[in-house]
């Protein structure tokens, strides 16, 4: 399986995921067509793999991860669409039908379903988007030990979003924002600055940071790959980012393989577990 981060961040997400040939994409915030095009040009794949995608995982229904350019260009590549039941509803009252029309939408509850060789396992996140937001965690159905956990856009850490990372081969955890920058920053006004730190907002440095110490000490087998995502464009830097966690992990005499989801370039392409013959 493999897996790369073609945007993170607030002004656009997707990600791109395969196993042999099933490939989906994790939110396409894109903004145009022509610009989610573009994006997967930017994948190490010959030929660019869109003629090979099955559809797009939505974690949740804020604009940088599905929007109106994201429903043209499913429809346009006959793209299906996974969305939480709970989201349904919103997600007919937010596009409208003629939107809609010709693109086939799946629902799925809190409970593991499968999209072709891919069994993919949703949990809840607390986060303030409309009805639900979920993370991932997604293993070829036949290699459990080989998951990918995806969290992003969270403001407070579960016990059972702890549970959903545990033991997982690679982990893309939210890592928005520095706290002092945020607080300190004066073009912040301070209802965004409280809806950021909030328990619906988003994860800072130091919480992701904690988070990944509690999951590689409770981890029976310890995740090769910790990708930080969805670093605040004003308030965090990548370096401060990779930091924080590195310096909570060497505390507790532990090493990682950190790297960093960006807003302006994709990440290289990670290898988890078990590879095939038939990956791009």
């Amino acid at each position: 399986m493999r897996f790369c981060v073609l945007r993170s961040g607030s002004s656009g997400n997707c990600a791109f995921l395969e196993h042999g040939d099933t490939r989906i994409l994790i939110d396409a915030g894109f903004s145009s067509m022509k610009a989610g095009i573009e994006l997967l040009d930017e994948l190490p794949c010959d030929p660019v793999p869109l003629s090979g995608i099955t559809g797009i995982l939505i974690t949740h229904l804020h604009s940088d991860h599905i929007n109106i350019s994201t429903l043209r260009f499913a429809r346009q590549h006959g793209l299906k669409l996974w969305i939480h039941s709970a989201n349904a509803s919103t997600f007919s009252k937010k596009f409208g039908a003629a939107l809609r029309d010709g693109i086939e939408v799946n629902t799925f509850a809190l409970k593991k379903f499968a999209i072709d060789s891919l069994a993919i396992t949703p949990f809840m996140l607390s986060h303030d988007a409309r009805k639900s937001t979920v993370g991932f965690r997604i293993h070829p159905a036949d290699h459990p030990q080989s998951a990918l956990a995806y969290a992003a856009d969270l403001g407070t850490v579960s016990p059972s979003v702890v549970d959903h990372l545990l033991d997982a081969h690679t982990i893309l955890l939210e890592s928005n924002h520095d706290e002092k920058m945020l607080w300190d920053n004066p073009d912040r006004p301070l209802f965004h600055k409280k809806r950021v730190t909030g328990e619906q907002g988003h994860l800072a440095n130091r919480q992701c940071a904690e988070t990944l110490a509690r999951v590689m000490e409770q981890s029976g087998t310890k995740p090769t790959t910790i990708i930080l995502g969805h670093l605040s464009k004003d308030n965090n830097t990548p370096q401060l980012a990779l930091d924080t966690t590195g310096a909570c992990l060497a505390l507790q005499g532990i090493s990682a393989n950190l790297s960093v989801a960006l807003r302006d370039r994709r990440t290289e392409m990670f290898e988890i577990g078990l590879t095939t013959e038939d990956d791009c």
